[in-house]
């Protein structure tokens, strides 16, 4: 049962440097399979032995992807030897310069270049994949108090990733593992592999984007609320605020699933049909489309008209 989500926002391959293949030329899908594109021809015969292990080769450095299913085993298989990230390749990263007034713009953001430090013992080098973009991250932009610290001003900004460890000192992981973290808005990062929860090993077998959504925090928040908090069960009407958003439509799924009618209330038509028609709610109300909580309170009335049996807890 796979839920229906938003498209996390993948991060493009990159050049390697200066006389490797370009990113442009390969393709990625999500259970890690490196699809061969157009290779220079110095490149192609050792594109074609090496086959799904091979990014590119340039004249002076090997750079690898290791495929979860095969990882090291199929380097050995095709006669490569595995080298370093971290004297090859540069790390851009993007960090929070000032404190957005109202809706964060570019202006607020810089992009650098950074070198990638040698990995210490006990360290794991982490590429990229996937960023997770949330509602949280702008509150974390405001110096202010609130449930968590303030992103500080010239760091990398903060955010959930998915990616791949292409070095390891760790004994914990190895190179090819697939893993979710807080890596932040950058194209690598640098993490203790015996700190708790900074890193988890994910299934492959599952398209790694959905660590960041419906089998992620998202869905285990929606999960919980609605299984261990509101103990949803077949026959109850479940009212869901925020319905289109990455907790909100993963409640809406559960419930349907529990045997509940679900509505949702979402801002402007698009969302509401996408609530319904791909989300699979029975109804969604359109707020934006109200101008009083009278108003309102009628159209919910009219979705639910035997009435709703969890509305505010089910706004997860």
């Amino acid at each position: 049962f796979f839920f229906k989500q938003k498209t996390a926002y993948e991060i493009p391959k990159r050049d390697w440097s200066s006389d490797v293949c370009s990113s442009d030329l390969f393709e990625q899908d999500d259970v890690g399979d490196a699809a061969l594109g157009e290779v220079p021809g110095h490149a192609a015969s050792h594109a074609a032995a090496a086959g799904d292990d091979y990014i590119c080769r340039g004249f002076h450095a090997w750079l690898y992807y290791d495929p979860p299913r095969r990882g090291i085993e199929g380097k050995q298989r095709a006669g490569l030897r595995p080298r370093t990230y971290t004297s090859r390749v540069t790390n851009t990263q993007i960090l929070l310069t000032s404190r957005p007034a109202g809706e964060a713009t570019t202006a607020n953001f810089t992009i650098v270049e950074s070198p990638i430090p040698a990995l210490a013992d006990g360290q794991v080098l982490v590429r990229h994949h996937y960023l997770s973009l949330d509602p949280y991250m702008r509150g974390r932009m405001n110096d202010a108090k609130s449930y968590a610290p303030p992103q500080p001003l010239g760091q990398v900004m903060i955010g959930g990733t998915v990616g791949e460890v292409v070095e390891s000192r760790s004994p914990a992981f190895a190179a090819g593992d697939f893993v979710v973290g807080m890596g932040g808005w950058q194209q690598f990062s640098v993490v203790d592999g015996h700190a708790r929860g900074a890193l988890r090993k994910i299934d492959t077998r599952l398209p790694v984007s959905v660590y960041l959504g419906a089998v992620g925090m998202p869905g285990v928040t929606a999960w919980y609320g609605l299984v261990k908090i509101m103990a949803a069960t077949a026959g109850q009407t479940i009212a869901v605020s925020a319905a289109s958003g990455a907790v909100g439509s993963v409640v809406g799924q559960l419930a349907k699933a529990r045997g509940c009618r679900a509505v949702g209330i979402a801002g402007g038509a698009e969302k509401c049909a996408y609530v319904t028609d791909e989300l699979g709610f029975d109804a969604c109300i359109d707020y934006k489309a109200h101008a009083d909580a009278k108003s309102l309170s009628r159209a919910l009335k009219d979705a639910a008209p035997d009435g709703v049996d969890e509305i505010g807890r089910a706004h997860v």
